[in-house]
């Protein structure tokens, strides 16, 4: 058996794929097309147009109508605008700095090996603990845009409910590719949903949130700094392929 780090739990014991069961190891390919992907992307956008300013309208410049009454480009955006969504921008400024938090604990459970000690209740424990502020806080201390809002009509809300079915289906249905393809399987001591730890199920959600809010800053950073035509489809779609194959590899 071997250790890895890997998702949803960065210190979980799976078995290893070398060596545990018959046939080539599948490291060499899963590698070769990690980089064949990523050489795409860095040709596309090499090759993507960048947004450019558009022709200033007939007149004199407004002060009232700012920059894009002079035809001037917004900026290529990494947020959300804070006038037109403040609630989204919020949202995911909280969670960059909550997935700081949480990869600061996991690293210190696997750089001292705190995670030989757990049994079921200490993955519980852990996952289920790591997962929470990111349900309560936004309810207890919503931003100044959702005050007041019924549940149903916050972004956190929606945000967290959207990770916690999509974290869901993940785990319960998908997570037999892992063990049928790569022949991988967790070795930890858990109470189990459908051969999956339960306290995974916790665990994807806090890191779902953290690389769901990386692809929007990703996505969003391309869609406002290149122009929308043909290539900047291309980028985006390959970009998305590129870190979905990084995030599983």
């Amino acid at each position: 058996r071997a250790r890895f780090i890997s998702p949803p739990l960065v210190s979980l014991s799976m078995a290893g794929a070398a060596g545990d069961a018959a046939g080539p190891d599948p490291l060499p390919s899963m590698v070769a097309i990690l980089v064949s992907i990523w050489a795409f992307v860095a040709a596309c956008l090499v090759c993507a147009e960048p947004q450019q300013a558009a022709s200033p309208p007939t007149g004199a410049y407004s002060k009232t109508a700012g920059a894009a009454a002079a035809g001037v480009a917004a900026a290529p955006q990494w947020l959300p605008d804070h006038s037109k969504y403040p609630a989204k921008r919020w949202m995911e400024v909280f969670v960059l700095w909550y997935s700081v938090v949480w990869m600061l604990v996991m690293a210190g459970i696997v750089v001292s090996q705190a995670y030989e000690g757990f049994n079921e209740h200490g993955y519980m424990a852990v996952c289920v603990a790591l997962a929470l502020p990111l349900l309560i806080y936004p309810l207890c201390r919503p931003c100044a845009a959702e005050v007041g809002l019924p549940l149903a009509e916050r972004y956190s809300v929606k945000a967290n409910t959207w990770i916690g079915i999509y974290s869901f289906i993940g785990n319960y249905f998908c997570t037999h590719y892992f063990y049928s393809v790569l022949r991988a399987s967790y070795s930890c001591p858990s109470w189990r949903l459908n051969d999956v730890p339960i306290p995974f199920y916790f665990a994807t959600h806090f890191y779902f949130m953290t690389y769901h809010t990386f692809a929007n800053i990703v996505q969003r950073r391309l869609s406002s700094g290149f122009a929308p035509n043909f290539r900047r489809h291309i980028l985006v779609v390959s970009t998305v392929a590129a870190l979905a194959y990084t995030t599983a590899f």
